[in-house]
This record gives C-alpha cells, structure tokens and sequence, in this order.
C-alpha cells in the first residue's frame, strides 16, 4: 500500500511539474509579409494569390482580417471560406485599372490579420494579430 502510494505521489508530482513548467511561447499567428509579382493589366476578381500562414493553437481559432491601407485605392480586395473559415487568405485583383505599369509599377497594401474566437452573440474574441504588408510588383508588357 505505502509503495502504492510513493508511486502515486511521484507520477502527480512529475505531471504538475511538466505541466507547471513547459512554457508555450509559440506564437499562435504564424504569417509574414507576402511579395509577388504579376504581369500588369489583369482582369477584375483574378486571383492574384493565397498568403501562407498557420494558427497555432487547440483552440477552434478562425482568420479575420482587413485591409489597413493601399498605395492605389481599392486595388485589392481579400477573401477566405467566410465567416468561421479557417482557409488561408487570398488575394483578388478589385480595380484592374490600376494594375498598370507606367502608373503603379509597385502596388503595397498593409493588412491586420487577426486569429479569433467567437462567442455565442457573434462578437469576437481576439488572440492574437499580425499586421503585414503586401507587395506586388507589376511586370511591364508591351502595349
């Protein structure tokens, strides 16, 4: 019985330890900036590509995000699977017109990108953000 116990006391004792010690510092928002380079004068909704990243958690964390600033307004628009997605995030051409060369050889957006939990009423809760910048350089084509 006292062996029993020694034992029993030893393995909580190991387990709390483990537990009480391991600190996760991994962040749970794992995205950096994305560079890409396109031919100019694509069509409106191309896809003009999905930025890498990852959450990090074992919670059920989903992406929110927005679009902070653009260098030409509405040139890009962002999407992923909707509400509750867990899908990377995609880029789309909005205003092709200003994807041309001789007028915005550089396109730059920053973007706030959120990993969120959400309650019972729909709000958010954040855990953790991100912002990032976007850069898209345009190929010039002949006219």
């Amino acid at each position: 019985m006292k062996t029993t116990f020694k034992i029993l006391v030893i393995c909580l004792s190991i387990l709390w330890l483990n537990n009480s010690c391991s600190k996760d510092d991994s962040p749970i928002l794992v995205i950096d900036d994305y560079f890409i380079t396109i031919h100019e004068n694509p069509i409106n909704d191309q896809l003009i590509g999905t930025i890498p990243s990852e959450i990090n958690s074992n919670r059920e964390l989903y992406y929110s995000f927005s679009i902070i600033s653009q260098s030409a307004e509405n040139a890009i628009i962002l999407e992923n699977g909707g509400y509750f997605s867990t899908e990377m995030i995609s880029i789309y051409v909005n205003d092709k017109t200003v994807f041309d060369f001789e007028t915005n050889p550089i396109i730059i957006a920053t973007i706030k990108v959120n990993a969120v939990s959400y309650k019972l009423d729909f709000s958010q809760e954040i855990h953790d953000t991100k912002t990032i910048t976007i850069t898209i350089n345009l190929n010039d084509l002949a006219d």
